[in-house]
């Protein structure tokens, strides 16, 4: 097929093809809702249809804290190995989404920085407010205990480190232990 969008496909149906049918996922942006479901989608679809492994290629991708959860659910219950790859920065929660990963590998100028997330402030009556404070902070602490588990650090180290918005290349990624290795050429 022709990479002409003039064609009956367009070059972006055409390549999502060629991608699913080679096992890749793709994300890039912000990962909400709408990308954690069709990413979610995507990943059963090929849990389901085959035992090779499932690539998850994250670029410039920030994530929210419900989606993120999400996909690390859905990567968790599946029953063939899935390999993330990092190319760009990868930011905020969706760095979990390495540490859900069977093999995790970071391209040599990608990045990573471990922040919280944005957060608007909720309206309504103080004990709503606190309510969902106490609900958002209980979401977080989740997505930094699995980041430490995969790390092998405390917990009160990532959580540090997320508030302070703490950079680190491939090679400091690597050293910190959110990456196995660095891509090879």
């Amino acid at each position: 097929m022709s990479l002409n969008p003039d064609d009956n496909g367009s070059p972006r149906s055409w390549l999502g093809e060629r991608l699913f049918a080679r096992r890749v996922v793709m994300l890039a942006g912000t990962l909400d809702a709408e990308l954690a479901s069709r990413a979610a989608g995507e990943l059963m679809l090929h849990d389901a249809d085959g035992d090779d492994p499932v690539e998850l290629h994250l670029t410039d991708l920030d994530g929210e804290l419900d989606p993120t959860s999400t996909l690390l659910d859905v990567i968790d219950l599946m029953g063939v190995p899935v390999r993330v790859s990092v190319a760009g920065r990868v930011r905020g929660p969706a760095v979990a989404l390495l540490a859900a990963a069977d093999q995790r590998v970071l391209r040599p100028h990608a990045t990573v920085e471990l922040c919280e997330p944005k957060v608007e402030v909720p309206q309504g009556r103080a004990s709503e407010v606190a309510a969902q404070a106490a609900e958002h902070t209980r979401r977080l602490e989740r997505i930094q205990q699995r980041i430490a588990a995969a790390c092998r650090r405390p917990v009160e180290e990532v959580a540090a480190d997320m508030r302070t918005g703490r950079f680190l290349d491939a090679q400091a990624a690597i050293d910190y232990g959110l990456a196995d290795q660095p891509a090879q050429k």
